[in-house]
């Protein structure tokens, strides 16, 4: 480290955010390790959590009863590692020289997921309830699996639920 601790003293080309120690002993961050929380969070978020998500989904009648509990929580820690994962970014950026924020590709990608999936954790938490059909009640015509009638018309608020989540 140079510069003898003051705030801005660089150390193998990474910023020591206020140089060494704060005032209580601790170490400060540097902005290469906020770049790997950031990283890690968001990796974490989207090489796992997302997944798991799509998986259990997908594969819920090898765990009918439960399956719902670990799509729901894998949800939830996408939903809270995606935003922690854009604060941190946000933080190290403040500390660049001459950088804007959402100024580059990725910036306004990463805001663009976090928009989206705060719509689809919404959508999540506002489904309508399943309605209860008769199953011969259109004599086996139209598609109730994939949530359209045979016309191209969704027939309740449920299977347009169901088309939005699954975008």
């Amino acid at each position: 480290q140079t510069g003898g601790g003051n705030g801005g003293a660089t150390n193998g080309g990474s910023t020591v955010l206020g140089g060494g120690n704060d005032s209580t002993g601790s170490p400060r961050l540097t902005r290469s390790a906020m770049w790997v929380a950031h990283g890690t969070l968001a990796s974490l978020a989207w090489a796992v959590a997302t997944p798991s998500a799509v998986a259990t989904a997908w594969f819920r009648t090898l765990i009918p009863s439960s399956w719902i509990y670990v799509h729901v929580f894998a949800n939830i820690a996408t939903f809270v590692l995606t935003p922690a994962a854009v604060v941190v970014a946000c933080a190290a950026m403040s500390y660049q020289d001459k950088t804007r924020h959402f100024q580059k590709t990725h910036h306004v990608v990463g805001m663009v997921v976090l928009i989206l999936l705060t719509v689809q954790v919404a959508n999540g938490f506002l489904r309508p309830p399943v309605e209860k059909r008769d199953p011969y009640a259109d004599g086996g015509e139209g598609s109730a699996a994939d949530g359209a009638d045979g016309g191209g018309t969704f027939s309740s608020p449920r299977e347009v639920w169901k088309f939005c989540h699954r975008l």
